[in-house]
Parts: structure tokens; C-alpha cells; sequence
């Protein structure tokens, strides 16, 4: 079935304005990321969808009752942020003094198994899955996807091939896209304006 897919990143989390690491731990939204989820709404007001899919993680959570507010979510560990492991909590400048080229080393390939987090492949797998399984599902031709910056360039790059050092998405940005006879396109990209 064919089918337009929003994914919207969530507002801004405590660990984005404090710059430390998150991953899979359940961190609130600040004032800022409250405002940006309530801004969000009226841009995305013209939009009618079938089917509301969001991270299981409170800053998602919250994101969706306030961008999406009369829509009733389904829940789902797929579209997670990377498992970051032991980095969680731990500010980012801190982890380079700490762990020097190791850490780098793992940023850059954004592999976190050496940190007891998620690699790379299973990173994308999941959020791949993710992606397959929509595809494939009858649920209606319009979806939004409330998740985190990594799960958005997880889904570009399975979209556009290897795009590794892409930027992540600004907080409550839209990216927009397209199935269609059974081939994906990037439609629209860090969108935070009325599409």
C-alpha cells in the first residue's frame, strides 16, 4: 500500500539542553521542548492521519500528546533512540576527557557496543524493521512517527544508502516520506514550517 509517512522529531529533552547522553533513558522534556511540541501542532492541524506510531520514551510521549493531540498513539521499542550503554546520563564533554579515542571512535561509527550499548547494525536494524514492517501493514496511507534524532537519520539513511554523517534533525522538526510501488523517497527534510 502506498503511503506518506511524517516522522517528527521530539522537542527539545533535558540531556539536549544539557548536552549529555540519553539513549534509551527516560528523560522529560524542558520548557523549550513543551513550547515546541505546542507549536507544532497547528503545522501539522492540516494533516489527516490514519496511524500515529511514537517511541515509547517520555520526551516521544509527551512530544505526541502535544503536537498530535487527538490522536491515540501505539507505542513502540523500534523506534527508540541508540542504546548509548554506560555513556547514558554522562555529559558528552566529560566522556571525551574520560574515554579519549574510544569514545570518538564509537561516536563516529556510532557503534556503542563497547559502552554495553546497541551497534550500529543493530541500531538500524531495528529501526529498519521498523520501516519494513510499515511497508508492509494496511493501516492507511498516512502515518506520522514521533521518535528521536538518531531513529530519523536511521530511516534516512535506509532511504538514501550510507549517509553516516548527516546532521541530526532540529528538536519537533517533520520529515517527510514517501512509499510508493514498494520504493521509498525523502520527500521533505528538517522541516519546521507548514509543509
Amino acid at each position: 500500500m502506498d503511503k506518506i509517512v511524517y516522522f517528527l522529531r521530539h522537542g527539545q529533552a533535558e540531556s539536549n539542553a544539557r548536552h549529555f547522553f540519553a539513549g534509551h533513558s527516560d528523560v522529560p522534556l524542558t520548557e523549550l521542548g513543551i513550547q515546541q511540541a505546542k507549536d507544532t501542532a497547528p503545522i501539522l492541524a492540516h494533516i489527516v492521519f490514519d496511524k500515529v506510531y511514537c517511541s515509547d520514551l517520555q520526551r516521544a510521549r509527551n512530544t505526541a500528546a502535544l503536537a498530535l493531540p487527538h490522536y491515540t498513539c501505539e507505542y513502540t521499542k523500534e523506534i527508540r533512540e541508540v542504546d548509548v550503554g554506560a555513556l547514558a546520563y554522562q555529559p558528552t564533554a566529560d566522556c571525551e576527557k574520560k574515554y579519549g579515542d574510544l569514545y570518538w571512535q564509537c561516536r563516529k561509527k556510532r557503534d556503542y557496543s563497547p559502552f554495553g550499548g546497541e551497534s550500529r547494525e543493530q541500531f538500524n536494524g531495528r529501526v529498519h524493521g521498523f520501516l519494513n514492517r510499515l511497508a508492509q501493514n494496511d493501516q492507511g496511507p498516512t502515518v506520522a512517527v514521533v521518535c528521536h534524532g538518531g531513529a530519523i537519520q536511521s530511516a534516512v539513511q535506509y532511504v538514501l544508502g550510507d549517509c553516516q554523517n548527516m546532521a541530526q534533525p532540529d528538536n519537533c522538526s517533520i520529515t517527510k516520506f514517501s512509499y510508493t510501488n514498494g520504493v521509498w523517497k525523502l520527500e521533505a527534510w528538517n522541516v519546521t514550517a507548514k509543509l
